[in-house]
């Protein structure tokens, strides 16, 4: 089981560590220092950190240098890995299903980070100061490390909007549908990023074979190659994107059509296996909201001033 990383720190002196894209892809990193006893360098409740360098860290190299955490306050910490720029072939010419045809290449052309994890109770309690969540109360004791779900694209927005007004070294949104394809396949180009078996789901995913009707805590199965879990099942996730039929041709970044409908991926706790596929797709529309839709951060760096 894996949950949510909380980082300690002492109050002075507060360390911020800036790591922004140009210096992820060489290990180099700016650090700002406060003087013991000066004014902090951000509001106290609001701590980003760059989680690398811990005697005791377990993880790889290059985990150290992916993995970045943001302090919301009250020990809730949102950690995210970041996925580097690459090509990859997005949608399925072996599927049933129209809309994820024709297969095509995209190149992602600009590093971002992607959660870790899917957004949590806790997290969007942190920034909202409540959850919409329908698994929470006495019968729920571990509800703050579930997703949060029963909240519409339009609902996110506003989320995004409060944690963008609470930290400003980064801009958060939602992730492109090709983003979560991309990082969903982890350089995958089967059904799965762990291949084509089926029966393997479960171990990757709560889905409708063993969730017992309801959401359960991030992190608790296995992630994709590239360290990120729930990647299918749980709670479906909002794409910022408009929805539309996919290109016949070669693409860089695609942010979707102008359409009124948006994209919803991975599949929830009720999904079937067939539906939580890489390139399996839905689509809603904004204010649709249900015990199954949830939503996972993308981060990246403001330019330097």
């Amino acid at each position: 089981m894996t949950s949510l990383k909380l980082v300690k720190k002492s109050v002075v002196p507060v360390i911020l560590v800036w790591f922004f894209f140009a210096g992820a892809g060489k290990g180099q990193s700016n650090v700002a220092v406060n003087p013991a006893g000066g004014p902090a360098a951000a509001p106290a409740t609001v701590v980003v950190e760059n989680a690398i360098g811990k005697d005791n860290d377990k993880t790889t190299p290059a985990e150290r240098k992916a993995n970045l955490v943001i302090t919301l306050g009250d020990g809730v910490t949102m950690e995210f890995v970041l996925v580097q720029p690459g090509s990859f072939i997005m949608g399925s010419d072996r599927s049933r299903f129209p809309d994820e045809k024709p297969a095509h290449r995209v190149t992602i052309t600009k590093p971002f980070y992607l959660g870790k994890f899917e957004v949590t109770q806790a997290q969007w309690e942190a920034v909202m100061s409540n959850t919409p969540g329908i698994y929470k109360g006495p019968l729920y004791p571990d509800s703050a490390k579930r997703p949060v779900e029963n909240v519409s694209w339009d609902y996110c927005q506003v989320f995004l909007a409060r944690l963008n007004e609470k930290i400003n070294i980064y801009k958060f949104r939602l992730p492109t549908e090709a983003e979560w394809e991309y990082a969903c396949r982890a350089g995958s180009t089967d059904e799965y990023s762990f291949g084509t078996n089926a029966d393997a789901v479960g171990d990757y995913a709560w889905y409708s074979n063993n969730s017992s009707g309801q959401t359960h805590p991030v992190g608790g199965k296995k992630p994709n190659a590239w360290g990120l879990y729930d990647m299918y099942g749980n709670v479906w996730e909002w794409c910022s994107d408009g929805y539309g039929p996919y290109p016949a041709r070669d693409i860089s970044d695609p942010t979707g059509t102008n359409s009124n409908t948006r994209v919803i991926r991975g599949g929830a706790w009720n999904s079937v296996a067939e539906h939580v596929s890489s390139s399996y797709r839905e689509n809603l529309t904004p204010d649709d909201c249900f015990r199954y839709y949830g939503l996972r951060c993308v981060a990246v760096s403001k330019p330097v001033r």
